[in-house]
């Protein structure tokens, strides 16, 4: 999360608990549009999941909060699971999760699995 925060700068907030993930603190860190959350790598913060909830920002296929169910499918196709709300790409330990209320996008989640 380091060379994250040199490029981004600091996190309008950052939030801490007692980590799920082992020993030390999961932290949220809160940016305009979007939040990431790590889990700790030894004296590193890594990297476990990336929310998008502004239509600023889309995915490198063009899909922001806004875009239509078709305009998911026509990016990246119907080889989805479903899980409640979410339609849910995954690649190997990464996937992308696209939030739907109705036909609509909601939020997009980077999900990487530790």
């Amino acid at each position: 999360m380091s060379s994250v925060i040199s490029k981004l700068g600091n996190a309008s907030s950052v939030t801490s608990a007692p980590s799920c993930h082992g020993e030390g603190e999961d932290k949220t860190y809160t940016y305009s549009g979007f939040e990431i959350y790590t889990c700790p790598n030894g004296s590193e913060d890594m990297i476990i999941e990336i929310l998008i909830t502004s239509s600023s920002i889309s995915t490198p296929k063009g899909i922001k909060v806004g875009s239509s169910k078709n305009d998911v499918f026509a990016q990246y196709g119907k080889n989805y699971t479903e899980s409640g709300y979410y339609y849910v790409y995954e690649t190997g330990s990464k996937s992308i999760q696209f939030f739907m209320s109705g036909d609509t996008v909601e939020e997009i989640d980077y999900y990487y699995d530790v």
